[in-house]
């Protein structure tokens, strides 16, 4: 399960860029949470809820969020290829 792996070698970082940007919570599904990934080729599904209540707040914190998750998961890829 590689979105588990990476969750609990870097928990704290997630946290960190989920409290924020403000995610209350967070689901992750499909073949991320599975036996079934390839971080080659699969992607990483994900839904996620913002505790804004302004529209225009809530999605200038999604895409933040949707920023700091690539950097994270950037990271994450790199850190495994050295």
């Amino acid at each position: 399960m590689y979105l588990a792996t990476q969750l609990q070698q870097r928990h704290a970082d997630f946290i960190n860029l989920c409290s924020s940007d403000k995610v209350s919570n967070i689901y992750a599904f499909g073949s991320s949470v599975t036996d079934h990934f390839d971080p080659q080729t699969s992607d990483i599904d994900v839904v996620v809820k913002v505790g804004i209540a302004d529209p225009a707040d809530k999605g200038e914190a999604l895409l933040h969020f949707t920023s700091d998750i690539n950097s994270f998961s950037e990271y994450s890829s790199e850190s495994r290829t050295k």
